[in-house]
């Protein structure tokens, strides 16, 4: 009989993933560089770049958002196994689902919130103060990326049986 196919391994989220992270490693690069022109030029030519520090915030904005639901996906956060060694199954599940729901219920009131904060941005056309980039689509990027790292964690907690060893992250 065969396997049921995954969520998370269904060929659309696997592209779809594949895609999140060469966004999120590009957005990287391009940060390192720009982080390089700026330092060079402004301690060798006296002529840093313009904007690079606001550059330098979407950019981050962009990575960290960017890679939640990659994280979420594959269960790669950080974890203290406090419990593995003196608990049994039936604790370490009640504490993988209790870990789930908290990160579920954050990611989604932040998403929540950070698309109420783009809805105000867009109304009143709020932007950076240098460079003039328009703040609600880095706000509305965000929600959508909290989101879907919250609807990652969830499908990542029942895609994810309790094995005999613990999850670590490698």
């Amino acid at each position: 009989m065969p396997k049921p196919s995954n969520l998370l391994q269904r060929p659309a989220v696997r592209l779809s993933g594949r895609v999140l992270s060469v966004f999120v490693a590009v957005i990287l690069f391009g940060l390192m560089l720009l982080t390089c022109v700026d330092v060079i030029g402004r301690y060798l030519f006296n002529a840093p770049v313009q904007g690079a520090s606001e550059l330098i915030q979407f950019g981050m904005g962009l990575v960290v958002f960017g890679a939640l639901p990659l994280v979420g996906a594959s269960g790669s956060h950080i974890v203290v196994g406090l419990l593995e060694l003196v608990a049994g199954r039936a604790v370490q599940l009640l504490q993988r689902l209790v870990m789930t729901v908290t990160s579920v219920i954050a990611l989604a009131v932040m998403g929540w919130r950070l698309y109420l904060t783009g809805v105000d941005l867009a109304s009143y056309g709020d932007s950076s103060s240098f460079l003039r980039i328009p703040l609600a689509p880095m706000a509305y990027f965000m929600a959508a990326m909290a989101l879907v790292a919250a609807l990652a964690a969830v499908a990542h907690f029942f895609e994810r049986p309790l094995q005999g060893e613990p999850e670590s992250a490698e």
